[in-house]
């Protein structure tokens, strides 16, 4: 999961799909790295998506992640919550992370009434905001309701840690939780050679 929201909204690096076709290998070559990039820019600058669909709906992944852009440049969100809903996961990757730079909490909270994962995302935008209290009950109702609650429990511990609350990640710890141990041994010896 991506958490690093903190760059500008038009900044492609910290997007999980947005602008992926053009920081990772998609294809088997070069050449074909640049003509696929070639295809789908003609199709997304001509406006012929369907052709775009198409080619994604047949397992192009330049095309898929296009499309995406597409849907995110022209602020086509039903789009893109339609896709999602329906089971596409770089969709609702692509839509919650539109909402965390838009600093879009109530369409966060909307979304994770209905699909528990967005708290994911929501807790980003909380401790973007400087609500870390409330950015880690989020991540804790994803682990009370057993969703991605590995990510979610060391998220927490994470965010504890990087916040100087070191002592409850202990306490955590002493109690028997294996990633708290874990995460803490690794933090106590993140400074030494």
């Amino acid at each position: 999961m991506t958490f690093d929201v903190t760059e500008p909204a038009d900044q492609q690096s910290g997007w999980s799909y947005y602008g992926a076709a053009h920081r990772y290998a998609v294809h088997g070559s070069d050449a074909e790295e640049a003509a696929c990039a070639r295809r789908t820019a003609e199709l997304a600058a001509t406006g012929r998506e369907a052709e775009l669909h198409a080619l994604a709906d047949a397992g192009d992944r330049c095309a898929a992640i296009a499309t995406l852009e597409v849907l995110v440049d022209q602020d086509r969100v039903d789009e893109l919550r339609a896709m999602g809903a329906a089971g596409h996961d770089p969709a609702f990757v692509t839509l919650m992370e539109l909402y965390v730079r838009r600093g879009d909490e109530a369409a966060l909270r909307a979304e994770a009434a209905t699909a528990e994962r967005a708290r994911f995302w929501l807790s980003a935008l909380l401790v973007r905001s400087g609500r870390l209290d409330e950015a880690l009950d989020e991540l804790r109702r994803l682990v009370a309701a057993g969703v991605d609650t590995h990510a979610a429990h060391g998220k927490m511990l994470d965010l504890l840690l990087e916040h100087g609350r070191e002592d409850e990640v202990r306490a955590l710890a002493a109690a028997g939780d294996r990633p708290a141990i874990r995460r803490l041994n690794f933090w106590q010896h993140r400074d030494r050679p």
